[in-house]
């Protein structure tokens, strides 16, 4: 009798441990909400929002007004509507204008999970 017991409370563990969900983490804002602002104060707004994996990527740029924007925001290589849901751990990556510099250089990568 404690065989089947034991028995049962594995299947059954074994059953419900697999139906653990993800966290998922509604988008803050629309794809052109945050187009221009500052790359830092959305880098932290999605943060605060509880995504995890937020990185930033420089686009070079010759204007020195444009120094710090928000170039475009995607969502694992996606667009994506205001409040849609994601997996806590989505790649949100958040491209923003770097002055290039004299030699015509930004030196800018991915900075992956800043």
């Amino acid at each position: 009798m404690k065989r089947i017991i034991a028995l049962l409370l594995v299947l059954v563990l074994f059953v419900f441990g697999g139906c653990v969900q993800e966290k998922t983490v509604k988008m803050p804002f629309g794809p052109e909400d945050r187009i221009s602002e500052n790359y830092e104060n959305v880098v932290n707004e999605l943060k605060r929002a509880g995504f995890t994996k937020v990185s930033t990527d420089p686009v070079n740029t010759a204007h020195k007004a444009r120094v710090g924007q928000v170039d475009s925001v995607t969502v694992n290589g996606d667009t994506f509507k205001k409040s849609q849901s994601f997996p806590e751990n989505a790649v949100v990556i958040v491209k923003y204008y770097k002055l290039v510099d004299k030699a015509g250089e930004s030196g800018g990568n991915i900075n992956f999970f800043k």
